[in-house]
């Protein structure tokens, strides 16, 4: 696909895909060289909890767990403790900072959730999002395999993937760590700080790349 053809398809993104990739591509600029995961959780029939608040819950259990507990659970291995968590005192809580885009895949929608934090044993997803559902064990998490991806072509290629049409996507939300808290307070200012320059930028670039940038 040539580049003229990646920009055409990117212009015609609806609103809410924008702002996708405009939160994808931050967080990635923002944690550059840290280690990126992949999390996938599903959904199945006779769920006791909705989707999102079992995502909820899994959080607030994912903030009561430390290194020890895990290791006590046999969740962890000793030699993971040493290579997946190298100089963290047993008390430490594995951290998670994600962007979390849900679509209505499968019997009542899939979390796709992109992360930067610590290694998260599938074993423990697994068990904890079947006891907060209590029918599902669909929870799969792996590492990018590229650690000098390119934001903007990765930050695409998740909004094509995820967010390929409006019957698919459904919304997506941010950790407050993703990129920084107040980050979307703000952008929102530097647009509107901005807003005497859009006819720099009308000049050089037309007016898609406005409605791009003050629809993100």
């Amino acid at each position: 696909m040539s580049e003229a053809s990646k920009v055409d398809s990117s212009f015609s993104w609806f609103t809410a895909q924008r702002r996708c990739y405009h939160r994808i591509k931050s967080g990635l600029t923002w944690h550059r060289n840290e280690n990126l995961r992949f999390l996938t959780l599903g959904s199945a029939p006779g769920m006791k909890r909705s989707q999102q608040d079992s995502f909820r819950a899994l959080k607030e259990r994912l903030r009561r767990s430390t290194l020890s507990k895990l290791y006590d659970e046999g969740y962890i291995t000793k030699r993971q403790l040493l290579t997946q968590y190298a100089g963290k005192p047993l008390g430490y809580t594995p951290q998670m900072h994600y962007i979390n885009i849900r679509t209505d895949e499968g019997p009542t929608g899939v979390l796709h959730i992109l992360y930067f934090g610590d290694f998260l044993p599938q074993s423990w997803l697994k068990d904890i999002w079947y006891e907060l559902t209590g029918s599902c064990r669909s929870a799969y998490i792996r590492m990018c395999r590229n650690p000098t991806y390119d934001e903007k072509r990765l930050a695409r290629y998740c909004v094509d993937q995820y967010c390929a049409g409006q019957s698919d996507y459904l919304r997506f939300s941010c950790s407050k760590d993703w990129v920084y808290p107040g980050f979307v307070r703000d952008y929102r200012l530097l647009k509107h700080e901005c807003t005497d320059y859009c006819h720099v930028v009308r000049e050089y670039y037309g007016d898609r790349c406005i409605a791009w940038i003050y629809h993100c």
